[in-house]
């Protein structure tokens, strides 16, 4: 088995393989420590096996990336959202490369900008690497933003520098809900006080409201469901703005169908940027809608001199006539 740094040097080792097949290696990674730093930081693994007597041979290659990263701290089990007077309990954990745990290691908790941090607390990691915090908020105004730490600072690492990767997390400050401010994106047909004609054409609105989304755009698809079937569907295109919260509204025009009597439902909904889904629906009764239209002749004949009577039921009314020839 050989290892090249692109660019750079090789290093090559050889080995019986087992009964099974197999051989392992094991390379020290400092051979690479020390090459020139024009060479890329990736690995070419290339692998040879040989048949003995036959001379047949198998190759295989493998291109790795050469990692500085050491281990990482991440928070866990600390809350999203803080109220004001509140205390904030949670925990962080140390791992290295290979996900096992620091043990009994110093970790350093800051709060503030990356550019401006603010020590907060040290804390020393049990036998699972893990260890708990808790501060009050009183001195606290807006999000606050959490760093962890290995290192009791938290610049940046140096170019081609092993380190310990840095936690983050910030904590969005409780805001009560009101009328006036949208917490989350929704969508909402527009209902119809009267029943719809047949054979017209409708306009049927949706209002969206699209919270905390990156910009982009959003499709809102809308079916429309009557007796267990999908009558029609259709979609426009919305366009998600570059601040917190994008409202508007779209129509939907269609034809109202014999197939849509005596009732639909219209079902919108929209797959946000997140890949949330967000979708409503409200229902909706039409008119007398046939699907075969026709007509009625009706021919009465009376014997002559009879008094005849005529019943026509869409005028709610009797008609008498005696019986005449031209009758």
């Amino acid at each position: 088995m050989a290892l090249w740094q692109m660019g750079g040097s090789c290093h090559t080792e050889t080995k019986q393989a087992d009964k099974t097949g197999c051989a392992t290696f094991s390379f020290n990674m400092s051979i690479f420590t020390k090459m020139d730093e024009k060479l890329q930081d990736v690995l070419d693994i290339r692998a040879k096996v040989e048949e003995e007597g036959t001379g047949v041979s198998l190759p295989q290659e493998k291109r790795v990336t050469i990692s500085y990263v050491l281990g990482k701290v991440s928070f866990i089990n600390v809350p999203k959202v803080w109220e004001r007077g509140s205390n904030v309990e949670g925990k962080v954990r140390a791992v290295y490369h290979n996900n096992t745990p620091v043990c009994d290691a110093p970790v350093y908790l800051f709060t503030g900008q990356l550019w401006q941090p603010r020590s907060l607390q040290n804390l020393t990691t049990d036998s699972n690497g893990v260890a708990s915090f808790s501060f009050s908020t009183d001195n606290f105004d807006g999000d606050i933003q959490l760093h962890a730490s290995l290192t009791p600072t938290v610049g940046n690492p140096g170019y081609r520098t092993a380190h310990y990767d840095r936690g983050f997390h910030t904590l969005s400050m409780f805001q009560p809900s009101s009328p006036e401010i949208k917490t989350i994106s929704s969508l909402e047909v527009q209902k119809k006080d009267k029943p719809l004609p047949c054979d017209a054409e409708e306009d049927i609105s949706v209002n969206y409201t699209i919270v905390g989304e990156s910009p982009g755009s959003v499709d809102v698809i809308y079916l429309v469901l009557s007796r267990g079937a999908v009558i029609m569907q259709g979609q426009k295109q919305v366009q998600v703005q570059d601040r917190s919260v994008t409202e508007g509204q779209v129509n939907f025009e269609f034809r109202v169908s014999p197939e849509m009597a005596p009732e639909f439902q219209l079902v919108a909904y929209a797959v946000l940027p997140s890949e949330d889904v967000i979708a409503h629906s409200a229902n909706f009764s039409t008119d007398k809608c046939f699907s075969n239209k026709g007509s009625v002749i009706l021919q009465v004949c009376c014997v002559f001199g009879v008094i005849c009577l005529q019943s026509n039921s869409n005028q709610s009314h009797l008609q008498l006539a005696k019986s005449r020839e031209d009758f």
